[in-house]
């Protein structure tokens, strides 16, 4: 005959336990071992995790021996319901899709935290805010994309440590309450559609570093003024689509490339100010700037 086997992907799990007088949180945590034996990731129990507040340890004991928690695996709090995250300073990654579609409201990142996977928190739209630390040396593609769930609060805002140099394509998109940002001072690129689609994002400080502003990456952002830094070489196609830039605008002398319908529609747009340099004008780079 047949014999089915389910093959699990925890080797061991644990309670974790949070004590804020006169209440205790506990919840059950899965974990598979790390090749080196020594580190642990919390990983996808047999069932969605479901809990107020998760505090992921340190460390964990299993069978007489203690590993370091140092990774939130792939998918792990996928579709959770979640309250409060408090993450500790041991946890070095979270893996991509870790909180898809969870319903946290809140989390406090690992002071220790090194990379956010892609996808890590698409769609978890009851997230309001997320300040991340020094050390933090990439955001995935679509990590903290909105997908589509304009009824709930979504990010206000977005605190980035200036260790951060990778931000991946899309990471904020669609997160149409964002309004507060501050980038990192060293970066020296924003993707394709970093910021696309965030009405509420009405002012940003672009880093006197940037080099890059990719194509749609503040695309239907309700940016009204934009100061360009003087390391500015390109800005891709749509960048500042159906923006709301007023006023005046003026290019820095070292840009290079500027991509198709780079400020198309912003009918406040009263002067844009060329570079010297600049030997082409490309299609549509002002078309529909009705106040031009």
């Amino acid at each position: 005959g047949i014999v089915c086997v389910q093959v699990s992907a925890y080797d061991f799990s644990a309670v974790a336990t949070y004590v804020e007088a006169p209440i205790t949180y506990e919840v059950t945590l899965y974990y598979s071992i790390n090749p080196d034996g020594k580190t642990v990731t919390v990983t996808k129990g047999p069932s969605e995790y479901n809990a107020t507040l998760v505090s992921i340890p340190e460390t964990v004991e299993w069978e007489g021996k203690t590993y370091t928690v140092t990774t939130i695996g792939y998918r792990a709090f996928e579709s959770s319901k979640l309250g409060i995250v408090l993450m500790a300073n041991t946890i070095t990654d979270i893996q991509d899709y870790a909180f898809q579609r969870s319903d946290v409201d809140s989390v406090q990142f690992s002071k220790n935290l090194k990379t956010i996977g892609d996808y890590a928190f698409d769609s978890a739209e009851h997230l309001t805010a997320v300040v991340l630390h020094e050390g933090l040396e990439r955001i995935g593609n679509s990590a903290f994309h909105q997908g589509g769930y304009y009824n709930n609060p979504g990010l206000h805002y977005v605190i980035l440590p200036n260790s951060l140099t990778d931000i991946g394509e899309g990471a904020f998109s669609y997160q149409i309450r964002l309004n507060y940002v501050k980038l990192p001072k060293g970066l020296k690129e924003l993707r394709v559609g970093t910021f696309l689609y965030c009405p509420s994002l009405e002012e940003i400080e672009l880093p006197e570093s940037l080099e890059v502003i990719g194509e749609k990456a503040f695309c239907e952002s309700g940016l009204r003024f934009v100061k360009f830094p003087s390391t500015l070489k390109k800005i891709g196609a749509n960048a500042f689509h159906l923006c709301s830039l007023n006023g005046e605008i003026v290019l820095p002398d070292n840009i290079e490339f500027l991509g198709e319908g780079a400020f198309s529609s912003n009918s406040p747009l009263t002067s844009i100010s060329f570079p010297k340099g600049l030997k082409l004008l490309p299609k549509s780079v002002c078309e529909r700037c009705e106040q031009l």
